[in-house]
């Protein structure tokens, strides 16, 4: 396999820029080894692709920022994609290894087919691998200094938000509380790259603040929202991914809405349930009973389209921003 032929090729350096960043005298007889070991597992990764949600926030970033698209700026708002798509990738790679998933975008995951210590690197590569590509932004010093200080604490929020995802037994939280965490690991994770992806948007026009304060809010409640359908789709897929998150004890929109529409009763009778997987018999009967999917798509989209202010965007973008929060629902049905 010859990564730079790949179609994900943009996130894996050539062997012309490999030898550049290794320094090593015979880097070029060593591509081989470094294509075995990394470069090669994540193209085939990288292949599978996405609904690139978060490219079309930098780009409606850009333009909320007041930003003139030229040929320029259009290479800077791609290197921001691939930026982006990088610690998105690498965060799936990482959380993989965590939940001990098995399926990934219908294929095997990284760990489950090349072993999780070639996994383990490679979604620590593509966290380093982002920073590296900040450079090709060509920033003055201060804006780049700005914006991997802001970077950083992104990176933080998302780790403390993977702290609440690994850390916390659901079928332990009072009930009174699950609403609470489950919201609070979307926030600081999906909605933490989200909000990143449209502030890196704002910032490459050149609006030289990090981060515009509304902007941000939209962003961060969209990449909430997104969770919550993702959650949702989760939950109804088929094994071994269907109901991963309920089978690990992990937070989950599911777990949210289940305990604001059960009862204290009935919700341990939902714990029950999910503590029966991978028996899904008890569980699908729950939600059933409860009309669990249709509460819960009903609530996603309410809390998806409260996203939208009246007039936050103007007409001419507010049209673009309606049709993305069309195409997240449809993405879900």
């Amino acid at each position: 396999m010859n990564p730079s032929h790949h179609p994900s090729h943009a996130l894996i350096p050539s062997p012309g820029e490999l030898e550049d960043l290794l320094e090593l005298e015979s880097t070029s007889t060593h591509y081989g080894v470094f294509d075995h070991s990394l470069l090669g597992p994540l193209s085939e990764f990288l292949s599978a692709g996405g609904k690139k949600f978060r490219s079309e926030l930098i780009e409606i970033g850009f333009l909320y920022g007041g930003g003139k698209l030229n040929v320029s700026q259009a290479n800077r708002i791609q290197i921001a994609s691939q930026i982006i798509e990088a610690i998105h990738a690498g965060s799936m790679i990482i959380d993989d290894i965590q939940d001990q998933s098995e399926i990934r975008r219908d294929k095997p995951t990284l760990h489950r087919k090349y072993g999780l210590a070639l996994a383990l690197n490679a979604g620590n590569w593509l966290y380093f691998q982002a920073l590296q590509l900040i450079e090709k932004l060509e920033l003055d010093s201060a804006q780049e200094l700005k914006l991997r200080r802001y970077f950083n604490k992104i990176f933080l929020r998302a780790h403390f938000g993977q702290a609440v995802d690994v850390g916390t037994p659901m079928p332990l939280l009072p009930q009174s509380q699950v609403q609470s965490v489950c919201f609070t690991s979307m926030e600081l994770k999906t909605g933490a790259l989200m909000a990143l992806a449209f502030d890196l948007g704002t910032y490459l026009a050149q609006t030289d603040q990090l981060p515009i304060p509304d902007g941000t809010r939209f962003a961060r409640n969209f990449g909430i929202a997104l969770q919550m359908f993702d959650d949702i789709g989760n939950f109804y897929s088929p094994p071994p991914k269907g109901k991963e998150d309920i089978r690990n004890g992990r937070p989950s929109f599911i777990w949210a809405v289940a305990a604001q529409i059960a009862n204290e009763a009935d919700y341990a009778r939902f714990i029950h349930a999910a503590q029966m997987l991978p028996n899904e018999s008890f569980i699908i009967s729950w939600a059933e009973l409860f009309n669990l999917k249709s509460e819960a798509k009903t609530r996603a989209s309410q809390y998806l389209w409260n996203t939208l202010e009246k007039g936050r965007f103007g007409a001419n973008l507010q049209d673009r921003v309606e049709s993305l929060l069309i195409k997240l629902e449809n993405s879900y049905v």
